[in-house]
């Protein structure tokens, strides 16, 4: 049997849940969400590019690309923005060039790596 007491308790659970979660500044999107890569041999160059959305883009926008590779091939990757820039305000879709270059003296292999696109807490 619910209580008049169960609902003063349940109201007050909620209200102070809602004030404790962290306020949502803006929705942030990648596009297209993920790019596989297949083949690449000795000296092949690999150019894609990723589109940055923003919801609302009321204020400028501090981005973090991160590479999550192994250590011997970080620097066959690259983007054309740099690793961390901004998006400036007003700007919802923000393209970004990503680069994949293998060298010529790579031997055959098998290698996995994800980009992270992060943004900065202000």
């Amino acid at each position: 049997m619910i209580t008049d007491m169960h609902i003063r308790s349940l109201t007050l659970i909620v209200i102070t849940l809602s004030l404790l979660a962290p306020s949502v500044v803006g929705a942030f999107g990648v596009s297209p969400p993920f790019i596989t890569v297949h083949k690449l041999v000795a000296g092949s160059r690999y150019e894609t590019t990723i589109t940055l959305v923003q919801g609302q883009p009321d204020v400028d926008l501090e981005v973090k690309a991160v590479f999550d590779v192994p250590e011997k091939i970080r620097e066959w990757f690259s983007v054309d923005k740099g690793y961390q820039f901004i998006i400036p305000a007003g700007v919802q879709q923000f393209p970004i060039q990503v680069v994949i270059q293998v060298p010529k003296d790579t031997g055959l292999g098998i290698y996995n790596g994800h980009l992270r696109i992060n943004t900065v807490p202000q």
